[in-house]
């Protein structure tokens, strides 16, 4: 295959500007609730997996296609489909898979033929797009330009594999998660703290951010007997104090029973939070204390849900 391909930086950046044109237009203020949030697993994980499963496997596996190596070739032949069915099958997956399969058939056959080359490049972008994302999401108004920026980054990773070698666009790949999990951190570590109130006929909430990296220890109670800011018992019943912990957490202790089948996600995806909640209706039974907690952690848009 050619060593040029340079229309890739075009397209790339026709897709970033795309993205950004709608990012600014649409002025999306809904909080991300899709399935494309890693605050289901540990923190480590999601870092280890963002800075050397990713970078490496998924080059392997997408941009393996186009380099000299055939050993790297056969692997990318192989894992590509395990990959994706085993992952990330949907329809729309194994259509474009099947697609690219045929089109990697032909360019066997074809070896010289520039434009089935192309094809091939596009639906390996657009293959390496759509695992990212949801099928609901291509197609939600509120999302649909998000998969434009991972486009942009297929179109970049493909052009450095060819030009150059898989180190290199490995080495891409890892230095683009590096900036995410760098903003990430950023925001962790430097969270807006303010004290924020909930409160509604049942309970009173006071809560609040803080850093991820701290030496408070983590502390999650939950009572029947409240109590106020400075630690008196008040005559209504039932708090939860929670300190240094995820909001998910929370739900998880308050919400069991109402969880199963259900993947907890957190709309900020690991940050800790401070949480002093008491019940301002006396006698409330304990089954409601727990509702309206889940209800806050909802409303708040703290946590969501997605059905497994």
């Amino acid at each position: 295959m050619g060593k040029e391909k340079n229309w890739l930086f075009a397209l790339a950046g026709i897709a970033l500007c795309f993205a950004l044109i709608f990012d600014v237009w649409i002025e999306n203020e809904l909080p991300y609730k899709g399935k494309r949030n890693f605050s289901n697993l540990p923190f480590g994980i999601t870092i280890i997996v963002a800075l050397v499963w990713a970078p490496i496997v998924e080059e392997i596996i997408f941009r393996g296609f186009f380099v000299n190596r055939k050993w790297i070739k056969i692997t990318a032949l192989i894992s590509l489909p395990l990959f994706i069915l085993f992952g990330f099958a949907n329809y729309l997956t194994i259509f474009l898979l099947i697609l690219f399969f045929i089109l990697i058939s032909l360019n066997i056959k074809y070896v010289e033929n520039v434009i089935l080359q192309n094809l091939s490049i596009l639906l390996n972008i657009l293959l390496f797009t759509t695992i990212h994302y949801d099928f609901e999401e291509l197609i939600t108004l509120e999302y649909f330009y998000l998969p434009f920026y991972q486009f942009s980054l297929g179109c970049i990773l493909v052009w450095t594999a060819i030009n150059f070698n898989l180190l290199k666009a490995i080495l891409l790949h890892f230095s683009w998660n590096v900036l995410i999990v760098a903003i990430l951190l950023y925001n962790l570590q430097f969270p807006n703290k303010e004290t924020k109130v909930f409160k509604n006929e049942f309970i009173r909430v006071e809560w609040s951010r803080t850093s991820i990296f701290n030496d408070d220890k983590s502390i999650l109670m939950f009572s029947k007997s409240s109590k106020s800011n400075n630690d008196t018992v008040t005559d209504s019943e039932g708090y939860l104090e929670a300190r240094n912990v995820e909001a998910k957490n929370v739900y998880q202790i308050v919400s069991d029973s109402l969880i199963k089948n259900k993947e907890i996600f957190q709309i900020e995806p690991f940050m800790k939070y401070n949480f002093l909640i008491s019940s301002e209706k006396q006698g409330i039974q304990e089954k409601s204390l727990e509702e309206n907690i889940s209800t806050f952690l909802r409303e708040e848009d703290l946590i969501y849900l997605i059905k497994e």
